[in-house]
Order: structure tokens, then C-alpha cells, then sequence
């Protein structure tokens, strides 16, 4: 198995904005961070740990290593995964799925906020704003229990062929449950070590801070765990299972299981999920630098969306999935 798939923990240091739908002056949130969020800090703190302005570089070489799935929120002891169901939105497993409503009350927090002017350092005016946060602890209701904190898990796949190589980072390791990068020059960067990483949105204020908590590798077989399963229980449910195809990462996805990830919507997959469908939106690298391109990736299938038959589907660097053809 060229792709070694790994289970990937994160701590919530500040609050999470990942951008998703902003009516007026209201911002939402999505309730997970996706992939591609995750390469760019990891590539971001890299950069800085290795001292040199390569990040377009350091970026295109960290994809020949790792393939980076989507992170939700862990807390109660359980992963919440978003899931489409007959009732509405809920997260979690069969036997213990909370409805948006009280996963929103338990994680989703706001803050008022106002744009300022940097030339004049004053408030700018009619710039009141309202921003969700994905908070770093439960929010209790009345009479709960004290506030837990909240994790971020997710998958990333790992490239262990000892052909790569790229320009300036040479090979990715797991070592003692944690991730190694080594570089052109000796230096040796290790994930449990790094500080600072941040994701999504606002984050000159100090928001999306997030520490690594723990890695561990998995089966292909074991990726069953991860996402939950309407017609059997998470936990013994082999509702999908990795192949290694022509050095891809290839998971074929059973009946009523669960999309843990964005699944592009074409005439492949339209005719076997059911769910919601959204137009993804982002910013690429541009002839002006990061972020200045904004960039169309078409219509996708949610994730939480149900599998109504046995599908096979590609996963690229951004754990983002396809359906390929038998």
C-alpha cells in the first residue's frame, strides 16, 4: 500500500472561522474544516520553520507526500460527523446522533465584530459584522456538566514509496507517533513540534490556532470507524474500505454509508447519493501571489450525504472524492 491512510488528532486552541455563507453582515461557519484548509497552514507553518519563502514550493512538494481528508469536531468521546437523514441534519453515530440544532448549541459560537481602517486606525463606517466561530470547548446549557474540550480528527493519507522525493522536502516518516518531514538541507521538522499552526479565517486576531494531539496509523479496512453507517452500528460496520489502484488512493463506499468529504457531482454519482448539493468556491494561487485567484471547482455532493449504491471513488491531495467508472 503506496498510501498508508493515518488517523490524525488536533486540540482546538481558539475559535475556528471556516468560511462557508455570509448573508448581509452575518458570516456562517461550516461545522468541519476540509483539506485543502489544512495543507495551506501546515505549508504556511513549514515555510516559517524552514526559513526560506518557498511556499508555492514547499506546498506542491507536501502533496507528492500527504493527501489531507477532511477534520471534524471530537468531543463526548465521539467523532460528529455530519449525516443527511429522512428528519434533517444530525452528527454523530446511530446510537448517539445530536440534531444540527443541538450540535450548533454544543460548538458553534458568535462574535460582533467591526472592520478598521488601516490607514486612518479608525472604526470604519456601517461595518459592524457578525462572524460564527467553531469554539474550542462545549458550550454547556442549563444545569450540563462543565465544558469539554473539543478535538478536530480526521484522515491523511501518507506516501511511504521511497522513489519521491521533492525539491526541498526529501521524505515524510512516522515515527513514534508522530510525523517527520526532512528537508534538503538536513533540517528535520517534526509535526508534534510545531506551534502556531492556524486555520480558516480571522486569524491576525488569533483565531484557528490548533496543537497536535496524536497520530496513528490505520488498515484500509479500518476506515469503516470513521465514517458512520445508517444501517449498522459505527463501530463494526465495514461500510468502506481503501484500495490501492495505480498508485491512487481508491475507497469503495457501501450501501447507507455515510460521505465524509465532498464527492464531486457528475453523472457518476448522481444517480447513486443523496444529499445536498453545493457549488465550491476558493481562492488559488494567482499571477499576484496566494489567494488571488478565485477559482470554480463546480457542483459536490456534501458531506453527510448517503451512499444509496456500492460506489468507488478516487480521493485527491485535498481529500476531496470522485466516482470512477468499474
Amino acid at each position: 500500500m503506496n498510501w498508508r491512510p493515518y488517523l490524525l488528532k488536533m486540540k482546538i486552541k481558539s475559535a475556528l472561522h471556516i468560511g462557508y455563507v455570509k448573508t448581509e453582515k452575518y458570516a456562517n461557519t461550516r461545522h468541519y474544516v476540509y483539506g485543502k484548509l489544512f495543507w495551506a497552514a501546515l505549508t504556511s507553518n513549514l515555510v516559517q520553520s524552514f526559513g526560506k519563502p518557498k511556499f508555492r514550493e514547499i506546498g506542491e512538494d507536501l502533496k507528492k507526500f500527504i493527501k489531507f481528508g477532511y477534520f471534524f469536531p471530537f468531543f463526548d468521546g465521539k467523532l460528529h460527523l455530519p449525516k443527511f437523514t429522512k428528519n434533517g441534519l444530525y452528527y454523530g453515530n446511530k446510537e448517539n446522533c445530536i440534531s444540527k440544532n443541538e450540535f450548533e448549541k454544543k460548538v458553534i459560537m458568535s462574535k460582533v465584530g467591526i472592520a478598521i481602517n488601516p490607514l486612518t486606525v479608525s472604526v470604519e463606517e456601517e461595518m459592524l459584522y457578525h462572524q460564527e466561530f467553531i469554539n474550542m470547548r462545549t458550550i454547556p446549557s442549563f444545569n450540563e456538566e462543565p465544558t469539554k474540550q473539543i478535538y478536530l480528527e480526521g484522515i491523511i493519507w501518507i506516501n511511504e514509496a521511497e522513489s519521491i522525493k521533492g525539491k526541498f522536502i526529501t521524505s515524510v516518516s512516522y515515527e513514534e507517533k508522530n510525523l517527520n518531514f526532512h528537508f534538503n538541507n538536513s533540517t528535520l521538522i517534526s509535526l508534534k513540534n510545531l506551534i502556531g499552526i492556524q486555520v480558516g479565517g480571522e486569524r491576525s486576531t488569533g483565531h484557528g490556532l490548533i496543537e497536535f494531539c496524536s497520530l496513528k496509523p490505520l488498515d484500509g479496512n479500518e476506515l469503516s470507524m470513521f465514517c458512520s453507517s445508517q444501517a449498522h452500528n459505527e463501530k463494526t460496520a465495514n461500510c468502506c474500505s481503501q484500495k490501492d489502484i495505480d498508485k491512487e488512493v481508491i475507497i469503495e463506499f457501501e450501501k447507507h454509508c455515510i460521505l465524509w468529504s465532498h464527492l464531486i457531482c457528475n453523472a457518476n454519482s448522481s444517480n447513486n447519493v443523496k444529499g445536498k448539493i453545493e457549488l465550491l468556491v476558493g481562492r488559488d494561487w494567482g499571477s499576484n501571489g496566494a489567494g488571488r485567484k478565485i477559482e470554480n471547482y463546480g457542483y459536490h455532493w456534501s458531506p453527510g450525504s448517503l451512499v444509496l449504491s456500492p460506489i468507488k471513488v478516487r480521493v485527491n491531495e485535498f481529500g476531496i472524492f470522485e466516482v470512477i467508472n468499474e
